[in-house]
């Protein structure tokens, strides 16, 4: 009895040494030093400074400047200016051998005397500057105190350790609308990809990746994946941002798991100064944030984030919740982060079951809501026809569907649309509508009265006429802005003028930037066109970011069902181009081609919301580029980088020293 006693407290101790053990405490003298630097970049220079430093000796700091300008060029250019200025110095340093040097030099020369003249020639030309993160990590700093103590729960039960809840510190300043250029989303930053491996839902409508609870699950288990898998923490923390088999390549190579060893001998060509330091700067996000008062004295506990929840019994769009629930506009959008802007911006409904957040209520108040929505009718979703669209040059289905403010499902399913991405000129579009037809009569009829045409000047140039057999939206020349905003407000049938309780009518940051995203987005360069091989059996091309698991959800089949049509075995890879053979039945093609043209719009969407797509400049490839080095060292997406070439490219395509390419400049909108 007591060995079975003893035994049970050992496996209970031995379960919860990883959640209790300290990586700050564990961390060698060489990482320490690194630690230092990022807490000096953390608490010591905003964005608007920057050190320019030794990019392997980070302990060396040369100068710390202060910039006067805010744009990401400016600052840029600013920052390489001072930098090369540096660099000139010591180049100055090593030719005068130390001698008869200005005060500049002086000054900087007293920070490497420890070191020979070659070694100083050396270090002049591995120099770089590090903006500030002081404010931003501030902000970070308040809003992950709302969260941390749901993520210490899930690390506990994980087994993963305490202190990676400061992870997102690194990865997203805990800003759960954080998108980076390549995709990665949420607090956590899960790409697409891995996110879909650990069960986070992503669709049109819902982006689980932004809701920081079922994102911390995942990210949870991603970590203890890659600490059961490599057996060192600091090694499974680097896989987070680096990958597993690379780190793993790593081990095998360098022959140690020692992460300091790694940072020093490893020279994968992809494991670069940010995969070096992401474990110093985790760590000194940790000290940091255990301390905060220490560092930020005028730093405050914000209330933990508390809220009530209930799963919707029907699909219900955001103005049917904010009557039912009572809450604005705002509060939706903050209690609800994996709801994509689409649903706040257009009349697309949140399904069935989606566990629906608001603040914190009591158990009685949870039950009359609970009871309000079950008693509230749901909006009609059965479409009836409204009118047509005469495609013109310039136009596609994404901006059609926003002009008439119906859902790019709605146009594919309405008019059994096999290539969404492939429309052309001439083409007549029918155009749905859940509202009722009589209701559109009377507004064509209001649209073609005289008296109003001063007042809106469009109304002249849509070719309005009234069908005798039904209504119709008269087949438009293509309009201006001006244009398109007339006939948004009078012959669209589809935005119903209903009382909204609580809700905020006007437009936030946010539905600025996905109305403004909305200007960009595109399927022109995409491949979506399905085609039928035999009785039920289509033919796709394989676009960027799918995958097999995307096709089986799309289609609603297993995975192994398209493997086995394609021959394919569990370990076959697939690639962008490459034909595929997939199964669909009458009644779920259009489905699928609806589902899979919204995820590459979300994608764009995403994008656009988040950064800004300037002019393009020219790059010659190199011996040993190959296009996914290219994509990965500037931060371009493949289909963006597709999206701007004046030819043809194709993902798997070899490349030849000589050849060129556009490569578009990406900038990040400033945030208000």
């Amino acid at each position: 009895m007591f060995k079975f006693i003893s035994l049970s407290l050992l496996l209970l101790s031995s379960a919860y040494a990883d959640y209790n053990y300290s990586l700050v405490d564990n961390a060698d003298a060489k990482m320490k030093t690194r630690v230092n630097f990022w807490k000096k970049v953390y608490t010591e220079i905003t964005s608007q400074q920057a050190f320019i430093h030794d990019k392997e000796d980070i302990s060396i700091i040369y100068a710390k400047i202060d910039i006067p300008h805010t744009s990401p060029r400016q600052k840029g250019r600013y920052t390489n200016k001072e930098v090369k200025k540096i660099k000139n110095a010591l180049d100055s340093i090593v030719k005068k051998q130390g001698r008869d040097l200005n005060e500049f030099e002086e000054e900087l020369y007293a920070k490497v005397k420890d070191k020979n003249f070659d070694e100083i020639k050396t270090s002049a030309r591995r120099l770089r500057s590090q903006y500030g993160l002081k404010d931003n990590y501030y902000i970070g700093l308040k809003r992950s105190y709302l969260y941390l103590d749901y993520i210490k729960s899930v690390l506990k039960e994980m087994n993963v350790p305490a202190e990676l809840r400061f992870l997102p510190h690194v990865e997203s300043s805990f800003n759960y609308q954080a998108y980076s250029k390549v995709g990665a989303a949420g607090i956590w930053q899960f790409m697409r990809g891995t996110a879909r491996n650990y069960r986070l839902k992503i669709n049109y409508v819902i982006d689980e990746r932004r809701d920081v609870f079922k994102a911390t699950v995942a990210a949870a288990k991603l970590l203890r994946h890659n600490y059961e898998n490599i057996k060192a923490w600091p090694l499974a923390i680097t896989a987070y941002n680096h990958g597993l088999r690379s780190m793993q390549r790593a081990v095998q190579r360098v022959g140690t798991t020692e992460i300091s060893e790694i940072i020093d001998k490893y020279d994968g060509r992809r494991f670069g100064f940010a995969s070096k330091n992401f474990y110093a700067t985790f760590l000194a996000t940790v000290e940091i944030s255990k301390d905060p008062s220490q560092y930020f004295p005028e730093f405050e506990l914000p209330k933990p984030f508390r809220f009530s929840s209930l799963k919707l019994t029907k699909p219900l769009r955001i103005n049917e919740l904010a009557e039912i629930f009572n809450i604005s506009k705002a509060d939706i959008k903050t209690y609800n982060p994996s709801i994509r802007a689409v649903a706040f911006n257009s009349i697309i409904a949140l399904p069935r079951d989606f566990e629906f957040r608001f603040p914190k209520v009591t158990n009685e108040e949870i039950t009359r809501y609970s009871q309000k929505m079950n008693e509230h009718k749901s909006s009609s979703r059965e479409l009836k026809y409204a009118g047509t669209h005469t495609i013109n040059r310039g136009d596609n289905l994404y901006l059609i569907s926003k002009l008439y403010n119906v859902s790019m499902h709605d146009l594919i399913v309405f008019n059994k649309l096999s290539n969404p991405s492939k429309i052309f000129t001439g083409m007549k579009l029918k155009i749905p509508s859940s509202s009722d037809i009589s209701k559109l009569s009377e507004k064509v009829a209001v649209a073609t009265k005289p008296e109003i045409k001063e007042e809106v000047v469009a109304v002249t140039n849509t070719n309005i006429e009234k069908i005798k057999e039904e209504p119709q939206i008269a087949q438009m020349e293509k309009p201006s802005e001006k244009e398109k905003e007339s006939i948004f407000s009078l012959l669209n049938p589809f935005k119903k003028k209903e009382p909204i309780v609580a809700v905020n009518t006007e437009q936030d940051e946010e539905d600025i930037k996905a109305e403004d995203a909305s200007k960009f987005v595109s399927l022109d360069s995409y491949e979506l066109n399905l085609e039928l091989h035999s009785s039920n059996i289509y033919i796709l091309t394989i676009e960027a970011d799918e995958t097999l698991g995307h096709y089986a959800e799309w289609a609603g089949i297993k995975t192994q069902n398209i493997r086995n049509l394609n021959n394919l075995s569990y370990k076959s890879s697939i690639f962008i181009g490459q034909k595929l053979k997939i199964a669909l039945a009458e009644t779920n093609r259009d489905e699928f081609i609806s589902k899979r043209a919204e995820f590459h719009l979300s994608i764009q969407e995403d994008f656009y919301q988040s950064f800004r797509v300037g002019s393009t400049k020219e790059y010659t490839v190199s011996r040993g580029d190959n296009l996914l080095s290219i994509l990965t060292q500037n931060e371009i997406p493949f289909w963006l980088f597709r999206q701007v070439q004046k030819k043809k490219v194709r993902y798997n395509q070899s490349l030849n020293v000589g050849d060129k390419f556009l490569l578009p400049e990406i900038s990040e909108i400033e945030k208000n």
